[in-house]
């Protein structure tokens, strides 16, 4: 409809521009009803109309171009002294006619016009109608059809997300949603959520990880606390049963509270964030030293400590500070009478190396010392340790890109760590 409306008032537009060129080179005449067939070829009046004509005060054609305009068409032409847009019907067509009046000294001589034929135009707007009356619920079809079949298939990845998702759960941790090959919004979509699963699996298995140890490690200590109060409740009047039962139940106290110490340090070193940052190694070590002076004198344990000048690691304080007391505190209790502490730097790296004068790692121990709960056979008795604190110092290490590596000496067990310098990139 606005595509019609345009195209009529277009020609309408083009009537009068022709109407309006006639009534120009007439005037240029001597002889109004007469016309200058040079400028006239010469004009688009022709080119936008059927037909023009100039029609006399009496409604006879003077001067005729193009189509013919019928006579009655003509007559019916009111002589007006303004210019007229009018439709005439002959009883056969219809006539878009623009009319321009042409004056003289005496008034007006005659009338320029300018027509088209409308029943082409109106033919043509039947047959767009008819084409767009037919052709819409096509379009319409196709449309809802188009949509349809757009929409579930741009929705398809999403109902497989959402299946996906609907399977998931604590036991099924491990699947993951497909990453569509579109490479668009969908597909950051899938790789964010893949991404969130990897998290979510790993904090389970942190948590599974340390509840199984957890529940591992308790297991005996408890049991012999039990078992001590039982006994201790059956000899009610024993002095000396009394006195022991209490004892072995201290002593089962102090490997809790070791236990539950540790396997919480383990869970801090997975969950702990890497953060930038700088350490003195000489200063930590010397602030572990005097933190452990008590147990190593107890134990009768000197701890010597040699450092170079060069310590500063590009690590978190509060990271190496548990590695390093972790290390330390494992030489303590396997030392016979001595500990030493020893840093190096050469290669961009500083090297810590902490040596005890006891037995030293046997060979599983070599192998595996470092992974949680390990312990050799010959340190199985209670008080012995959870077998947590080479685990958690190798986590804490290895975070900062570091290293954590196991020997003899001739003199007894030495354990490696190694971290970048700060200067170095």
């Amino acid at each position: 409809m606005l595509f019609d409306w345009f195209q009529a008032g277009q020609r309408d537009l083009d009537l009068r521009r022709a109407a309006e060129q006639l009534a120009h080179d007439t005037r240029k005449t001597d002889t109004p009803a007469l016309v200058s067939l040079p400028d006239l070829y010469a004009s688009d009046a022709l080119n936008t109309s059927d037909g023009i004509a100039i029609v006399t005060r009496n409604g006879n054609v003077a001067v005729s171009f193009g189509k013919k305009l019928p006579e009655s068409a003509a007559k019916s032409v009111l002589m007006s002294a303004s210019a007229h847009l009018m439709t005439l019907n002959d009883g056969k067509q219809h006539y878009r006619i623009a009319t321009q009046p042409l004056r003289s000294t005496s008034g007006i001589a005659a009338t320029a016009l300018a027509w088209r034929n409308e029943d082409s135009d109106e033919a043509l707007d039947r047959n767009l109608i008819l084409a767009f009356t037919l052709g819409m619920p096509v379009v319409l079809l196709t449309a809802i059809l188009g949509g349809w079949l757009a929409a579930g298939r741009g929705l398809a990845p999403l109902r497989a997300m959402a299946a996906t998702a609907s399977v998931i759960a604590a036991e099924r941790l491990d699947a993951r949603v497909e990453e569509p090959a579109s490479n668009d919004e969908l597909t950051t979509l899938a790789r964010a959520l893949n991404r969130m699963l990897e998290r979510l699996q790993a904090a389970f298995e942190r948590e599974r990880r340390l509840t199984g140890d957890v529940s591992h490690e308790l297991r005996a200590p408890l049991a012999v606390i039990r078992a001590a109060a039982d006994h201790a409740l059956g000899h009610p009047n024993d002095a000396a049963t009394l006195y022991s039962s209490m004892k072995t139940v201290a002593l089962e106290a102090d490997e809790l509270e070791t236990v539950i110490s540790e396997v919480l340090a383990a869970a801090r070193s997975e969950t702990t964030a890497s953060s930038s940052g700088s350490t003195d190694a000489a200063a930590a070590i010397f602030d572990v030293v005097e933190e452990l002076y008590p147990l190593s004198r107890s134990r009768a344990i000197k701890i010597s400590v040699d450092t170079g000048e060069e310590t500063l690691m590009r690590v978190d304080e509060r990271a190496f500070v548990r590695a390093i007391r972790a290390v330390v505190h494992n030489a303590v209790m396997h030392a016979t009478s001595h500990v030493a502490v020893r840093t190096e730097a050469a290669d961009g790296l500083v090297r810590i190396d902490v040596i005890d004068d006891g037995p030293g790692f046997s060979a599983d121990g070599l192998i595996h010392a470092k992974e949680r709960f390990w312990r050799e056979d010959s340190a199985r008795s209670r008080g012995s340790g959870s077998g947590l604190g080479l685990a958690i110092a190798d986590e804490l290490l290895r975070r900062y890109g570091g290293s954590l590596s196991l020997s003899n000496e001739p003199e007894g067990a030495k354990v490696t760590l190694e971290l970048r310098l700060h200067s170095s990139q």
